[in-house]
């Protein structure tokens, strides 16, 4: 193994989401919480309702339409209910952790927001569907905090070394690995 793949793993045992929080918004720029490309937007759509939620937003900085966290998450589990495989079931729990993150951004940025309570109203309510989805599965939300502590990871871990911070083969790789520990246990 090299050495810079020691050092990564070295970093992860002790990485947190908050800790990945902070260091991506090191430099000040945090989205909104509500509005153009802002946090609610971009993780569960404007008028969050689990039974009519946004599927897609338009994303300024990347000049696109994009799909919401929560569609993502939806459209995985979708996936995994047809084909019950491991990266499937990566591609759920990484979709679920996204949500998870930007839940943690919510708390960490933008705790003192006149409309922080209706955010977290709204995203409480997704993350109780998705706690309710995956355990129909007989999937952990432990696991869910675990590998998504691994690709927040890596990703600030790269931040840190000034590299660019995806790096989906790496992520999958670590993620993978440590699923399979995770079901042998």
């Amino acid at each position: 193994m090299d050495k810079e793949k020691i050092d990564l793993i070295d970093y992860l045992k002790s990485a947190t989401l908050e800790d990945a929080v902070n260091i991506f918004h090191s430099s000040g720029r945090v989205r909104p919480l509500y509005g153009r490309n802002s946090v609610m937007l971009r993780t569960i759509g404007d008028n969050f309702n689990v039974d009519s939620y946004q599927r897609y937003y338009f994303d300024d900085f990347r000049r696109m339409k994009a799909m919401t966290e929560f569609a993502e998450f939806c459209d995985a589990l979708k996936r995994f209910d047809i084909l019950d495989d491991r990266e499937r079931l990566l591609e759920v729990i990484l979709e679920a952790g996204d949500i998870l993150f930007q839940s943690r951004v919510l708390d960490l940025r933008h705790k003192e927001n006149d409309q922080y309570r209706d955010a977290r109203t709204k995203m409480n309510t997704a993350i109780s569907y998705i706690r309710k989805e995956l355990k129909k599965r007989g999937i952990s939300m432990d696991t869910v905090v675990i590998i998504s502590k691994i690709k927040y990871g890596i990703r600030s871990w790269r931040h840190l070394k000034g590299l660019a911070p995806k790096n989906k083969n790496l992520e999958k790789e670590f993620c993978l690995k440590r699923l399979s520990e995770l079901q042998r246990t």
